[in-house]
């Protein structure tokens, strides 16, 4: 089942709280999506952390910086964090600190995040436990900023090597629009030789700088046969 909150304002927290508790209660595995919240309190925390057992979450678009009133929902499949803002230190704390705690998640959306590469890289490596994820979409973070970084390359790097080696599981994979110099560097375009996931389908690299077709042959060769490698548009 799809459950939809709408959170209008301050004044409705509250009233939602108590909406999500009782909804939580009534339907232990259903889906929750709660658009549009600009921010939580402690009602919404409290909501949350009465219900452990949660499988299917979505908070897309809702202004979140902080998941600490997540902390209690360790069983979670689904989750959907996009278009959220995770874009300092003590946020990606919080989001790594948070996914560092789950084990089942199969399904993660952490696009539009306005993460740095190498904030993303400290989420990632903290989805160590996540042995069953098969999908996984990290598009649309560092693009806004267009100054040539090698670091920025580099740590994208690591990202892509980490969610290909790391999950045996991963079928797709997205990180598109995120560092449009990476096919500047050649060294960066070069895989180590590692046992990546046998199961990998999909992976999507648009708007990274690999539009010639030289370059993408040199990161497509290195994965499985199966998998479908997209750079350009």
């Amino acid at each position: 089942m799809h459950l939809g909150l709408q959170i209008l304002g301050r004044r409705d927290f509250a009233k939602v709280a108590r909406s999500v508790n009782n909804i939580l209660n009534e339907f232990q595995n259903s889906k929750v999506v709660v658009p549009g919240m600009v921010q939580y309190n402690k009602s919404i925390v409290d909501a949350f952390s009465s219900f452990q057992n949660l499988s299917k979450l979505s908070l897309r678009g809702c202004n979140l910086t902080n998941v600490t009133f997540l902390n209690s929902t360790v069983k979670l499949r689904f989750l959907d964090l996009g278009c959220n803002r995770f874009d300092r230190g003590y946020r990606v704390q919080s989001l790594a600190l948070f996914l560092s705690k789950q084990c089942f998640l199969e399904s993660l959306d952490l696009n539009g995040c306005h993460m740095e590469m190498h904030q993303m890289l400290m989420a990632v490596t903290n989805l160590s436990n996540c042995v069953k994820l098969a999908k996984l979409d990290l598009s649309w973070n560092g693009r806004y900023n267009f100054m040539i970084n090698p670091r920025r390359s580099l740590c994208l790097k690591k990202v892509f090597l980490l969610c290909i080696t790391k999950f045996p599981c991963m079928r797709m994979l997205d990180l598109s629009m995120n560092d449009q110099h990476f096919g500047k560097y050649s060294e960066h375009r070069v895989l180590p030789k590692a046992l990546i996931s046998p199961s990998l389908e999909d992976v999507y690299f648009f708007g990274n700088g690999l539009e010639s077709m030289a370059h993408q042959l040199e990161i497509r060769e290195q994965l499985p046969l199966t998998a479908k490698f997209y750079a350009t548009y």
